[in-house]
This record gives structure tokens, C-alpha cells and sequence, in this order.
């Protein structure tokens, strides 16, 4: 962020600056004086380091320390979403902590982003009243109205393996859901069906 916490020598000169001057007091790192300061010279010095090493905590999408606190904040997730890693704890946090609403496809391509997931939305034509020209169908099939497709990168398959899968969970295999998926499935306008194409 472009802060740097002072050194301990940093402070220190500061210190000694802020002395009034007189024989009884050296203006040197040497001097007794600065003796008895070394260790509140040392106090502000880490004091500073801690303090910048807190200023990431202010975005969640960084955050290591009050990354537990912004969670609980913002309470469970209401997509049923489950990270597994500490990266996807902060992407999910950060996406939460930062939205503002929206139904665009442009709203939910940048929610994906915020989640470090780069996705592109088509919407199929719709019927027009007054708009058909010869050749083209009047109405659009019904199955297609008001579809988006969703285009998402390749998702990591895990395949089911004999001895290790049980019947009735996963007995083909699975794949990682997207963290985008459910956020589209729920928030997508009321009359959008989604389809979700993976890549690949």
C-alpha cells in the first residue's frame, strides 16, 4: 500500500529530536539518554510494524487476521456456498462484503470476477412484437425465451473410483462447483432460466 513502518533508529532520532537541548542531555545515540529511550524507541517501532501490517484487514479479499470476524459479520452464506481454502474464505467474503445489488449481466460478470472467475453471458433473442421479418421465426420457441447461457471455465472433475465411492453419493464422480453458480441460480431476474456451459 506504498506504508512503510519507521526502523527503530528512525524513532529513536525522532525521539532525541524532540529533547530540549542542554549539557545535560547529548544529542547522540550513544549518549545515557538515549539509553533510557532504546526501549520506548523499540515499543513505537514494532507498534508502527503491527499497525501497517493491519492496514490489508480493511479488505476482506486480503484479510488474514479479522478475516473470522468479517465472516461472522456477514453471517452464513445465504447460497449454501463452502470454501475449503483460505483464498476462497476471502474471495467469498470480499464478493459478500462489496455488493450492491444488481440484476444486469454485467452485475453477475462482475461478481464473478470479484471471485476471481471470468464469465461471459449471452441472452437469447426474445419475441418482438412488430420486429419479425420474413424468413425469421415469429415467436421465438417457448424453451427459449428468456434463457442466459452461462459460460464458465473448466471445472475440476473428480472422478468415482472403485473402493473409494458409495452408492448413492457421487457414485459417477463429481465435479467443484462454481461459486458463481449459485449466486446466478438465485439472484438471476425471475423470469431468466440460466443454463451453465463449462468449458471443455
Amino acid at each position: 500500500m506504498g506504508v512503510a513502518a519507521r526502523s527503530i533508529t528512525d524513532v529513536m532520532a525522532e525521539l532525541l529530536g524532540l529533547l530540549p537541548t542542554g549539557w545535560a542531555i547529548a544529542q547522540s545515540t550513544d549518549a545515557i539518554m538515549a539509553l533510557f529511550l532504546l526501549p520506548l524507541a523499540a515499543e513505537i517501532a514494532r507498534f508502527e510494524a503491527q499497525a501497517v501490517a493491519q492496514l490489508i484487514e480493511v479488505d476482506p479479499g486480503q484479510a488474514q487476521y479479522l478475516l473470522a470476524d468479517y465472516e461472522r459479520v456477514l453471517g452464513p452464506d445465504p447460497y449454501g456456498r463452502v470454501a475449503t481454502t483460505q483464498g476462497q474464505r476471502q474471495a467469498i467474503a470480499s464478493q459478500r462484503w462489496t455488493a450492491r445489488g444488481g440484476q444486469s449481466i454485467a452485475y453477475f460478470v462482475g461478481l464473478a470476477a470479484l471471485l476471481g472467475v471470468t464469465i461471459t453471458i449471452s441472452e437469447r433473442a426474445v419475441t418482438q412484437c412488430g420486429r419479425a421479418f420474413a424468413g425469421n421465426a415469429t415467436c421465438q420457441p417457448t424453451p427459449n425465451q428468456f434463457l442466459w447461457d452461462v459460460f464458465l471455465p473448466t471445472s475440476e472433475l473428480i472422478n468415482s473410483f472403485c473402493g473409494a465411492s458409495q452408492t448413492g453419493t457421487a457414485s459417477c464422480g463429481f465435479y467443484t462447483p462454481n461459486p458463481i453458480v449459485p449466486v446466478i441460480v438465485r439472484d438471476a431476474p425471475a423470469h431468466t432460466t440460466p443454463v451453465f456451459h463449462y468449458a471443455g
